[in-house]
């Protein structure tokens, strides 16, 4: 085999691990990036969402709330993604 072969097949390789550390380093840092909610009562999904810097639709999408809400309950855990 070639020696210029051989390098650039090393090359590679070395590129492509490089590239898979820092994409699942990235999953790992935004599914810890998250905290946890105790809803209160007289909250919103609005101002939950609001006071988190978060739209009201990944709050809901994330949690698996109703469209408008009519599910969240006083004292229910809410998982708060990273804004």
């Amino acid at each position: 085999m070639n020696k210029k072969w051989l390098y650039t097949g090393i090359a590679v390789v070395l590129l492509v691990a490089v590239a898979l550390t820092i994409y699942f380093a990235s999953q790992t840092n935004s599914s810890s990036a998250t905290t946890e909610y105790i809803v209160k009562a007289g909250d919103t999904c609005r101002k939950i969402a609001s006071d988190h810097n978060i739209s009201v639709e990944s709050l809901i999408e994330i949690n698996k709330l109703a469209p408008d809400c009519s599910n969240l309950m006083v004292d229910q855990k809410l998982i708060i993604p990273a804004p």
